[in-house]
């Protein structure tokens, strides 16, 4: 039986993976690198170890014939918004504040809440009403202009408009990714949610390889696709090992918004020293309270 302070530290390790996820991802969205290919490669890496080491074929999934197939096609509606998402991520990167675009990413775990709270009753306390409010003030207060003649910060090439959109996405992603957990009698025994995610990532990017005649694979783009799987992959143990560590001192609720709120704080400090990405007034203030909303879901 592990320690709290064990569990403490597995959290704070997932949210810098995850913050170096963002980190490869920023670098490759800025750089020459063909992303569909990168997005292509590391989606099968993920989908090859997902086959070989998450799916269990002995282990039917509960609930009938039915629901397996319900489950399926949720799983590859909900890896199609994601893909989008991440693609259109890229897009905004290569025009914006990459630390502000991440950290309104990171904050798209509200909506799945908001399907938790308004189509299956789950309750919230005051706390985290109060972090999802400081959440929608921080991705408002992006787009407000104090005057007419203050300069948008949107102005190069509506990358704030792609951001919200990103936010849309991911966040119907990921809401979709946990509503086969509400459904009465289910029970992925056979651990096929995430095989289908990756492989639909794949299959997603690999049409516009094909539909466009891009060159998928050279030693770059590989390199880098398995150096971000592999960090994806160790974020995803990181974060079972936490979840597992933290259950019996009952502290399940924290995981995820403290390590998002790590990873924003961390991606948002690399984007400031390495990338010198500028925060100041309302931006910096939007970016503090989207991360503070995010640390108050937690409790």
């Amino acid at each position: 039986m592990g320690s709290f302070v064990e569990g403490i530290g597995l959290l704070a390790l997932t949210g810098f993976l995850w913050a170096l996820v963002g980190v490869i991802f920023s670098h490759v969205s800025r750089q020459n690198i063909e992303f569909v290919s990168f997005m292509f490669v590391s989606s099968l890496i993920n989908a090859t170890g997902a086959w070989i080491f998450i799916f269990k074929p002995n282990y039917p999934v509960g609930g009938g014939g039915v629901v397996w197939l319900n489950m399926v096609v949720v799983m590859v509606f909900a890896s199609l918004f994601g893909s989008l998402g991440f693609q259109l991520m890229s897009l905004a990167m290569r025009k914006g504040n990459r630390g502000v675009i991440w950290a309104v990413s990171q904050s798209a775990m509200i909506l799945p809440l908001f399907a938790a709270v308004f189509f299956f009753n789950e309750k919230l306390g005051v706390l985290n009403w109060l972090g999802i409010i400081l959440i929608l003030v921080g991705l408002a207060t992006l787009g407000i202009k104090k005057n007419a003649t203050e300069k948008s910060i949107n102005s190069a090439g509506g990358w704030l408009w792609m951001t919200y959109a990103v936010f849309l996405l991911v966040g119907i992603s990921l809401a979709l990714t946990t509503l086969p957990s509400h459904w009465k009698s289910f029970h992925d025994g056979a651990s096929l949610r995430l095989p289908v995610i990756f492989t639909t990532s794949a299959l997603y990017f690999m049409v516009q390889i094909i539909a466009k005649g891009k060159k998928f694979l050279t030693r770059r783009i590989f390199m880098l696709g398995l150096t971000y799987s592999a960090v994806v992959f160790l974020g995803q143990i990181c974060l079972y090992r936490s979840l597992d560590g933290l259950a019996q001192f009952g502290r399940v609720g924290m995981v995820y918004p403290v390590a998002m709120g790590i990873c924003v704080l961390l991606f948002s400090i690399y984007s400031v020293l390495l990338l010198k990405d500028e925060f100041k007034g309302r931006m910096l203030a939007s970016v503090i309270g989207i991360a503070g909303g995010i640390f108050l879901l937690a409790l």
